[in-house]
């Protein structure tokens, strides 16, 4: 029984680790995978595969927005109360409900391709369209077994089938891109063939989570042996119940994100640019800033992922002391990486995107990434308070905080982009955020005891970060050794940013505010 406790004290720790790792592996594998794709297909060919995959994210949202997350919520409160057959009801119905789903979703998409690229003003986008469709059906099956394996703490088949199916995409997608490239396939052409390669992904990783899923099942069928308690319409009630107001919430932002394609391509032609002109922008902003924000979400998102069981096991049980500790933590955690993280771009958007990407598309896209900054700070903090609602219940509060945004989204980007141009689109990104992370705590302050000093410590990071990037890039403009190097400009940067985070540790230790060390320790609990 001891072994077997020590065994579960590094869940939550362990967990975050190995899905951080196969984000930064599957990261790498899309930047990989985009650098050369960027150059066969340029800005509009990007612009097509770009606009395929932003409707795509519409329906993934639709079918599996709140799927994953319900599940692990659902089988993390049975594997809490000892109900590990009421888990195994959850996968078993789960599975079939959403597979249909996910099938009806890759026909709507399938056979009505033409409307949807018609109604986002990119024609061509179509073929890609079509290509993409039955990933849904992949997709829908994968989230209910990903929430599954989560919420039983098996985070490590769910990091490895992120990596074998970004494997997947970046292999079979740019071999058919180049392929169709050397025919002399058109670029929209082009463009399928690569999209392709995700739906393929997706089909290899959904299989693999499906096999993990039936291993584990089959290897603790022995300590299994009682009946659920649910029926299966008990079971569906409860999963519907949780993942519908996440659904929702997920489908509001893949509403967004269509608001933006379909807002920044025609808000672009009332500003004076040509239909080329736009979809080339919109390939722009969408291939090399978006990408960022997302990379950033990426790293931080497996901590709340890892978290979220914990905290609803929490729930569940009435341990509402633990619950806001766990909390607090999560929120300064994420603070302390994601303020460098957004300063960095601030301060540093063309050096960054430069060593990622062409130089000249790299020029365009940097005043963007600079602009997208804020929301590098608002999004993050917006999953953990919202991560909190979820694990009480009280997933209604994720959909408000998520409409709010989309709306100050739409409006704002309505009146910005046909008057400043492209840079409106990034704007209007970070007030979606900010008013949606702004909504989403103050009401996560009635649910979570925090003091100011509590408030003081997650918020302390930015302005430090600030500071030391701030210094970073006046040693940068005035060293000249630094001009024209980036090794140099790496390693003047490092001091100011050093010395900072120096002082801002010590300063933290003395005042107890992030108490690194308790924060480890109890993410071993």
């Amino acid at each position: 029984m001891e072994m077997r406790a020590e065994k579960k004290r590094n869940t939550v720790l362990n967990g975050a680790i190995s899905l951080t790792l196969s984000v930064i592996i599957v990261k790498v594998l899309g930047f990989l995978f985009k650098m050369p794709l960027s150059r066969i297909l340029g800005d509009t060919g990007m612009g097509y595969f770009n606009s395929a995959y932003t409707v795509f994210t519409f329906f993934y949202m639709l079918c599996t927005g709140g799927v994953p997350r319900a599940v692990s919520i659902l089988v993390s409160e049975a594997e809490a109360k000892g109900e590990s057959k009421e888990s195994e009801y959850i996968l078993r119905y789960a599975i079939s409900f959403f597979l249909i789903i996910g099938i009806t979703f890759s026909a709507i998409l399938l056979f009505l391709s033409d409307s949807f690229a018609k109604r986002i003003g990119n024609d061509l986008a179509a073929f890609s369209l079509r290509c993409i469709a039955p990933s849904l059906s992949f997709v829908a099956a994968s989230g209910v077994v990903r929430g599954y394996l989560i919420g039983r703490e098996r985070m490590l088949p769910v990091a490895l089938s992120e990596i074998i199916e970004g494997t997947v995409k970046f292999v079979l997608g740019l071999s058919l891109a180049l392929c169709a490239a050397r025919r002399g396939s058109s670029v929209e052409i082009v463009s399928a063939y690569a999209v392709l390669g995700v739906s393929l992904g997706s089909f290899v990783g959904a299989a693999f989570l499906y096999i993990s899923a039936k291993i584990l099942k089959t290897d603790e069928k022995a300590g299994q042996k009682s009946s659920p308690k649910s029926g299966a319409f008990q079971v569906f009630a409860k999963i519907l119940h949780i993942s519908v107001p996440l659904a929702l919430s997920s489908a509001v932002m893949g509403i967004t994100n269509i608001i933006d394609l379909g807002v920044i391509t025609n808000q672009l032609l009332s500003y004076g640019a040509t239909k080329e002109e736009a979809i080339a922008l919109f390939g722009n902003f969408t291939t090399l800033a978006v990408p960022m924000l997302n990379l950033v979400m990426a790293l931080l998102s497996p901590a709340t992922t890892a978290s979220l069981p914990k905290l609803a096991s929490m729930s569940a049980l009435g341990h509402r002391e633990d619950f806001d500790k766990f909390i607090k933590q999560i929120l300064s955690v994420i603070s302390l990486v994601s303020a460098p993280i957004a300063c960095a771009f601030l301060f540093f958007p063309g050096e960054i995107l430069s060593v990622l990407f062409e130089d000249a598309s790299a020029l365009r896209a940097a005043p963007l990434a600079a602009i997208l900054s804020p929301s590098m700070i608002f999004l993050p903090l917006l999953t953990v308070s919202n991560t909190a609602h979820e694990a009480s219940g009280h997933q209604e509060i994720s959909l408000l905080s998520m409409l709010a945004g989309a709306a100050a989204k739409f409006a704002s980007g309505c009146i910005l982009i046909p008057r400043i141009g492209i840079g409106g689109a990034p704007i209007s990104t970070g007030i979606c955020y900010g008013v949606a992370w702004l909504l989403s705590f103050s009401l996560m302050l009635r649910l979570v005891d925090m003091s100011l000093n509590d408030i003081i410590s997650v918020f302390l990071p930015y302005p430090i970060a600030f500071i030391m990037f701030y210094g970073s890039r006046m040693i940068y403009q005035n060293c000249p050794i630094s001009t024209g190097s980036y090794l140099p400009w790496l390693i003047l940067s490092l001091i100011p940013v050093g010395l900072g985070y120096l002082i801002f540790g010590a300063v933290f230790l003395h005042k107890r505010s992030v108490p690194v060390s308790e924060i480890v320790s109890f993410a071993k609990k």
